[in-house]
């Protein structure tokens, strides 16, 4: 674990980098698959043919966004593709079913160009996920149909359609949380740890992990994406004015919290509610609450759940489940 990261002149071009980072090992990706999509057809993938697709050879497109990684692996007799998507911004998108559509598009286009379609000459499987990283719950339609005007019946059938897969972090229910080690539950546990202190006291538990299930090589190398993550993402959004010291390694960095622990708490929690402000604004529509519980509910969130993150009455969200009050 050498690396020694600081935020400089590209913090921006780095802010989501060891997130990115963390996710261009097999090892994550296992632990996102395995841990996370809880998907009947996860029995049927083979984890050793899993290896990440080249963006340099993907369209300049789909190329140019610095907050998406792309593996594949082989399901049954064929390859599937994950389309990975980081959503860092607190400002939820609408619109993201249709930009999803967009980049599995430009997969398909690759794909083509590249002469890799199935025996049979048609284009393997997409899985396209959302990573979200925001405060507010995602309350965008998970599919793309739900953002097209009413049509007569007879032209419903010719719409585009596709569907996606959203991770939102900070709002997982228990349930959906994975017991035992996971390198993607680490993740989503720094980065929602509330507050200095327990970001240090997670970031040890992260150090823990590695060191006691990875080969040592492999865990240093993990251990280097990490501290990106915390000094290029995590610390520099909750701490926008202060300036971050050089540290090579995570146990540094569990050393420079703890000394810099009372100077920084009173900015972390400044930013935490001006981030929560921002996005109770936007979260406080209606509309967006229904949409949300409404994705919810499609993703297996029993009714009382959906009704204590959304703050709707039960009535409200089996209304919603029913189709009774449109989102």
């Amino acid at each position: 674990m050498s690396e020694e990261v600081s935020p400089g002149e590209n913090e921006r071009a780095e802010h989501d980098g060891g997130y990115r980072k963390l996710l261009s090992y097999p090892e994550v990706i296992i632990d996102l698959i395995q841990g996370y999509l809880k998907k009947s057809w996860v029995k049927h993938l083979d984890f050793d043919t899993l290896e990440p697709v080249n963006t340099s050879l993907i369209s300049p497109k789909l190329r140019t966004r610095e907050g998406d990684v792309i593996w594949r692996i082989r399901f049954r007799d064929r390859w599937l593709y994950l389309y990975v998507l980081i959503e860092a911004q607190h400002k939820i998108r609408k619109y993201m079913a249709s930009k999803m559509a967009t980049y599995v598009a430009l997969i398909h286009e690759d794909i083509l160009d590249r002469n890799l379609l199935t025996e049979d000459g048609l284009f393997p499987p997409v899985f396209p996920i959302v990573l979200y990283k925001g405060a507010a719950p995602w309350s965008a339609p998970l599919e793309l149909s739900q953002l097209h005007a009413p049509v007569d019946s007879a032209l419903e059938e010719f719409q585009l359609g596709l569907k996606y897969f959203v991770l939102d972090e900070r709002h997982l229910a228990p349930k959906a949380i994975p017991k035992g080690p996971n390198l993607l539950t680490q993740v989503v546990n720094l980065e929602t740890s509330d507050g200095l202190g327990e970001l240090r006291e997670r970031l040890v538990g992260t150090i823990e992990q590695l060191e006691t299930t990875l080969p040592k090589d492999r865990a240093e190398l993990l251990g280097e994406a990490f501290l990106s993550l915390v000094c290029y993402s995590i610390l520099p959004t909750r701490l926008r004015k202060a300036e971050i010291p050089k540290v090579n390694n995570l146990y540094e960095a569990v050393s420079m919290l703890a000394e810099k622990e009372d100077d920084w708490t009173a900015k972390w929690h400044d930013e935490g509610k001006a981030e929560g402000k921002a996005e109770g604004k936007a979260e406080g529509k209606a509309e967006g609450i229904s949409l949300m519980a409404k994705n919810m509910l499609n993703n297996g969130y029993s009714l009382a759940e959906v009704a204590k993150v959304s703050e709707l009455s039960l009535e409200e969200v089996k209304a919603i489940r029913d189709g009774k009050l449109a989102p």
